[in-house]
């Protein structure tokens, strides 16, 4: 019955499709003439007729002319006949679409529907297409079912307007969000459920989960976490190990989720003879020392494929874009060991034809390319590739750095470098609160551009109209004031500080300068600074409150001073990211001389940042700033370039500039304790860095647990590590809109009677 319903539609639609065309005797077409049109103009009708005047009409080229009327989309119906040589086209326009609009979503913004709606082409200005709607309405309930909300009802209503048009509202229904009841693993036999749980990002419900979503079943996260059960069990030996199934449930009310993961173990091997096999001896040589697995241990397909990875990357390094690297396996069931042969082809030696970079749309492509140190039509250098990846990263302008290398079509000799980039925010706001056992807050800002226009230059303008610290500082860095890379700094700043303890003020400093500076660039790695400036510092004290040594100076210099600066410096850095590095090393040694004749000093800083992945979500990472200032030409070193330890920057826990000397102001009666800074300083930080969870691969968002130790000590003092305060406790870091945010918590583990606490401390910021 079905099939003789379906033959007799097909019949009745060639039928209605030839009544269309009535049979005509052929004739010349004098005119053309349109009937039913209404937003779609006689000329783009004319672009789909495949007839024209002066051509012979007859059955088949009408009969095309109306298929290809059809076939645009623009018209529900067409008819053509003809009228003493003229050809009448009567169409019914379909409708436009005047909006498209949304009601009920929660889970997804109206833009973000409206994005995917265009790429469906439901957009305002096309043609109104049921179809194009239905295909739409099941694009936005995958894109729910990715949010585990497999409930979610989808109604269109289409509202006709004049001039032939419609407005488009889905409406959404989109229920309860479907959570993950129950994860099950058949057949583990040498690990229980809880280890082989652990090992998946996916989740039952629990306390964290809320944040985390992790209790939200996506196919993507389940496929995900079945590989990962393959490398936990191949890293443990089981070379057969396999995933015979992965079944996901619905419950009836679509709420509940259930996910079972059938596994066989197989027999746990080890590693048997591990050959290398080459094109030449020398390479076989060459090869074998970056081996690094070891015959009698158990199997780990993770450190097989680091090995493959590093000889792969030196063959990269040799220019063999093109090399392959396969480890070919021989088991042997009797002894339970598997043996590897790993074959290095090497291939055409390649050379690059051309580097292009995407994603930039506000950063000049020439500030990307200076930073690119593998040429165009040399050979190819992954080793150069991959440091051109790390110093366009480094430059803190992009959120993601990603290169591909693209064969050229008919050319196995040549590879094209593509450099995928997305841009972040490069300004910043710096703002810095700190919050202390008596309410009293400090509050810093700034703005900084560290892309200005898109040219790659710096533009920092900081202003401070706090009653106890003011201060106006601009400064601009150009890092290529010449073609080879040299730099070119300048400061103009003015500052004036109130000092001010248990109430009373002890001294203000104002300080006034200007300096230049270049940057030389010794290697990829390594730069070397050299800066000079004029500085002018004016002091004003209270007899009555001021500790004595800062009365003294004000009096050494007659209540002003100016002198001359010149610096010097040296920085490696081959981190991974200048914002939220997760390996490499930072150097950084800095000298200071001031040779004025009411105030001569040097000071010398040494800053050594190292971070170690443990694995592709931790981190770990150590830091250590110390320096030392020394008085000159018979003066002693002047108490405001003392260097301060405490506060978020350094010793977190203690109030900013607490950790230190001290003197006893016996002006004040009571008599009070001073911090007044020291002359050296020593300050130690380690930090265990992890994702924030949910957020996958993104480093923007960091957690982070800390335990720090510091202290500052004066000129005539030696540095004695008994002296150390230590914290420990735990943060938030996060590349927000607005700049580097970073909060942490902290718990003093060392406190001594002048130490002032501040447990809860932010900045924005980088790096400790």
């Amino acid at each position: 019955m079905m099939k003789n319903l379906k033959f007799l539609a097909i019949g009745l639609f060639v039928a209605l499709f030839q009544l269309s065309a009535l049979a005509v005797e052929p004739f010349k077409i004098k005119d053309i003439v349109f009937e039913g049109l209404q937003r779609v103009e006689p000329s783009n009708v004319l672009n789909y007729l495949p007839i024209k005047v002066g051509d012979t009409a007859n059955d088949d080229n009408i009969r095309a002319s109306i298929q290809s009327l059809f076939s645009s989309g623009l018209f529900a119906d067409v008819v053509i006949s003809q009228n003493d040589g003229r050809l009448i086209v009567k169409v019914e326009e379909r409708p436009f679409i005047a909006s498209v609009t949304f009601g009920g979503n929660k889970e997804f913004d109206s833009e973000e529907l409206k994005k995917t709606m265009k790429e469906m082409g439901l957009v305002e200005g096309r043609v109104y297409d049921k179809a194009i709607v239905a295909r739409a309405e099941q694009e936005v309930k995958r894109m729910y079912l990715a949010r585990s909300k497999y409930g979610l009802k989808v109604t269109t209503i289409s509202s006709p307007l004049d001039r032939n048009r419609v407005n488009l509202r889905m409406e959404l229904d989109e229920g309860e969000v479907a959570r993950i009841k129950q994860i099950r693993i058949l057949g583990n036999k040498k690990f229980s459920q809880t280890e082989l749980l652990d090992q998946l990002s996916e989740r039952t419900p629990g306390w964290m989960t809320w944040f985390t979503r992790s209790d939200r079943y996506a196919k993507e996260k389940l496929t995900a976490d079945v590989e990962q059960l393959r490398s936990f069990y191949l890293g443990q030996g089981y070379f057969e190990f396999t995933v015979e199934s992965s079944q996901v449930t619905i419950s009836p009310d679509r709420q509940d989720v259930f996910i079972t993961i059938v596994i066989n173990e197989g027999e746990q091997f080890r590693l048997g003879k591990i050959d290398v096999k080459a094109a030449t001896p020398d390479l076989v040589s060459s090869y074998e020392k970056l081996v690094t697995v070891k015959t009698g241990s158990l199997f780990d397909a993770e450190k097989l494929n680091a090995t493959i990875k590093v000889i792969s990357e030196k063959m990269g390094e040799s220019g063999y874009a093109t090399s392959q690297v396969n480890a070919i396996p021989a088991v042997n069931y009797e002894n339970r060991t598997v043996s590897f042969e790993i074959v290095a082809d090497t291939g055409a030696r390649s050379y690059v034809r051309k580097i292009n970079i995407v994603g930039n749309t506000r950063t000049r492509d020439s500030v990307v390319r200076r930073e690119i140190r593998q040429l165009e039509a040399a050979v190819y250098d992954s080793s150069k590739i991959k440091s051109s990846r790390d110093r366009i990263d480094r430059l803190g302008f992009f959120k993601e750095v990603n290169v591909d290398s693209i064969p050229v079509d008919g050319r196995p000799d040549q590879i094209d470098l593509l450099f995928s980039l997305i841009e972040k925010a490069t300004g910043s706001i710096s703002f810095g609160v700190g919050f202390n056992s008596t309410d009293k807050i400090g509050i810093t800002a700034g703005i900084s551009q560290d892309n200005i226009f898109g040219s790659g230059n710096n533009l920092t303008f900081n202003i401070n109209t706090s009653k106890s610290a003011r201060a106006l500082v601009l400064s601009t860095t150009d890092p290529y004031y010449t073609d080879s890379g040299i730099s070119r700094s300048f400061d103009l700043y003015l500052r004036t500080d109130k000092q001010t303890e248990n109430g009373h003020d002890k001294v203000d400093v104002a300080t006034r300068g200007l300096s230049a500076r270049l940057g030389f660039p010794v290697t990829d790695l390594d730069t070397v600074y050299v800066g000079a400036g004029l500085e002018y510092t004016g002091l004003k004290t209270y007899a009555a409150y001021s500790p004595p040594r800062y009365i003294a100076l004000n009096n050494q210099i007659a209540g002003s001073a100016t002198y001359p600066l010149i610096t010097a410096s040296w920085a490696r850095d081959n981190r991974d990211s200048a914002i939220s590095p997760s390996k490499g090393i930072y150097h950084r040694a800095s000298a200071e001389l001031a040779a004025g004749s009411e105030v001569a000093f040097s000071k010398l800083s040494y800053q050594y940042q190292t971070y170690k992945p443990l694995n592709k979500d931790y981190t770990l990472a150590f830091n250590v700033d110390a320096g030392i200032g020394s008085g000159i030409k018979g003066k002693d070193f002047p108490f405001f370039k003392n260097y301060y330890v405490g506060g978020i920057g350094s010793v977190r826990g203690y109030a900013g500039g607490t950790l230190g000397p001290v003197e006893l102001n016996s002006n004040v009666s009571p008599n009070t304790t001073d911090h007044i800074g020291g002359a050296k300083k020593l300050v130690l930080n380690t930090e265990f860095l992890l994702p924030v969870p949910g957020t996958g691969k993104d480093r923007t968002a960091r957690l982070f647990a800390f335990a720090d130790g510091g202290y500052s000590w004066a000129e005539n003092k030696t540095i004695n590590f008994s002296d150390l305060r230590y914290s420990t406790g735990f943060g938030l870091s996060w590349l927000s809109p607005i700049g580097p945010l970073k909060f942490s918590y902290a718990f003093p583990s060392k406190r001594l009677t002048t130490d002032n606490i501040q447990k809860f401390q932010f900045q924005i910021g980088t790096g400790f």
